[in-house]
């Protein structure tokens, strides 16, 4: 007959059993729970790491459309000042008429061809000035901040006793110029 079973053996048996059970429930459940609950911390960080990188580019791309309109700004501004037209003669008359405004001595004005600057004309104009001082600067400033977009280029001043003899080479555009890069 079997021998009854002590009480120390059940004690045995029971702490056997429940390490048995705290091992199974390690090695099945919370083991790969737990490897799970690592990858998902993975993938979260993952996603926060790209949601960020979108952040940044949506506010690159605010920032972008902001320059974009203001560069859509400032060429609708420049593009005003550059006429349509191909009027040379009204370019010389308004040079005169400065010129004489500011009380100096405008000579020989030589305007070259204009050049294919693909988006618009540019040409050339050689401006010889004689005047005071005073009246030449006026001259300068006038010149450059008429309704027609005139830029000096170069100028030569030559100090004489009681006026300047001033040499200009200045620039202005028309619109023109090549079509999709095509000169």
């Amino acid at each position: 007959m079997a021998r009854p079973v002590t009480k120390k053996e059940i004690i045995l048996v029971a702490v056997m059993a429940i390490i048995a059970l705290g091992g199974g429930f390690y090695q099945f459940i919370l083991s790969p729970t737990m490897a799970r609950a690592e990858q998902v911390k993975s993938e979260v960080s993952a996603m926060e790491t790209k949601i960020e990188q979108i952040r940044k580019e949506l506010r690159d791309q605010e920032e972008l459309e902001i320059k974009y309109e203001q560069a859509k700004s400032d060429l609708a501004s420049f593009e005003m000042l550059i006429p349509n037209d191909k009027e040379i003669p009204a370019l010389l008359r308004e040079l005169e008429l400065i010129a004489d405004r500011c009380n100096v001595q405008l000579s020989s004005i030589a305007v070259s061809n204009p050049i294919n600057r693909n988006t618009h004309l540019e040409i050339t104009l050689n401006l010889p000035i004689k005047g005071e001082y005073r009246n030449v600067l006026r001259f300068y400033d006038e010149v450059t901040s008429a309704k027609r977009l005139i830029i000096v280029k170069t100028s030569n001043i030559n100090p004489g006793e009681n006026e300047y003899q001033v040499s200009i080479q200045a620039a202005t555009f028309m619109r023109g110029g090549a079509v999709d890069g095509q000169k």
